[in-house]
């Protein structure tokens, strides 16, 4: 397991979501959650092949950690400053 690039993973997949959500301001939440999937997984497509690494077995198993961590970086990041900003996105 490479945490190297489930981090960094992570941290694209949250960013992008949250950079799309603005040009996209009516779309349900929903959409977003299944946004969510694909990018994950070509966040470590990516990241496996910027490291010059085997693809589809990291693919696999890393898209999984980086899509379960982007979903709670997601709740516990951006929807507690959200909250601390008063509802505002």
């Amino acid at each position: 397991m490479n945490w190297e690039l489930v981090t960094v993973g992570v941290f694209v997949v949250v960013g992008l979501i949250e950079y799309v959500k603005g040009f996209f301001p009516q779309a349900s939440a929903s959409t977003w959650r299944v946004a969510i999937v694909p990018a994950s997984f070509l966040a470590a497509a990516v990241g496996q092949i910027a490291t010059l690494q085997p693809v589809w077995p990291g693919v696999l198993l890393h898209g999984l950690v980086i899509l379960s961590a982007s979903q709670l970086g997601y709740q516990v990041v951006v929807e507690a400053v959200k909250r601390r900003l008063g509802g505002v996105a």
